[in-house]
């Protein structure tokens, strides 16, 4: 799963077989790690969620997006290539959150 950060964006692209694993486990995570020492790295997740809006959270070094269980089939089960969001993150100030299939990247 790569991602991409952009000012005030969030772009996660899953290869066909991470968005395989995300249909069948509800879940797909990587790890970037910047030295020995563990508690130096950067985690993110996808995961499916029974909420009802897409949501981000930033929490010990984990960025977890979650995205409702029926956006999450659609976007699985169909061509739908993406889809894209934008969250409230107060003062005026807003997130887009995209999540798209990679699928003519073989690397």
């Amino acid at each position: 799963m790569k991602l991409r950060i952009q000012g005030n964006s969030l772009r996660l692209r899953l290869s066909e077989a991470e968005v395989t694993q995300f249909a069948d486990t509800g879940q797909v995570e990587e790890t970037i790690t910047f030295s020995p020492d563990t508690t130096n790295a950067l985690r993110y997740l996808l995961q499916q969620t029974s909420d009802k809006e897409v949501s981000v959270r930033f929490t010990n070094n984990l960025i977890t997006v979650s995205i409702p269980e029926a956006m999450a089939k659609k976007w699985t089960d169909t061509n739908l290539v993406g889809f894209d969001d934008l969250i409230d993150v107060g003062k005026e100030k807003q997130l887009r959150i995209i999540v798209e299939k990679d699928l003519d990247c073989r690397h």
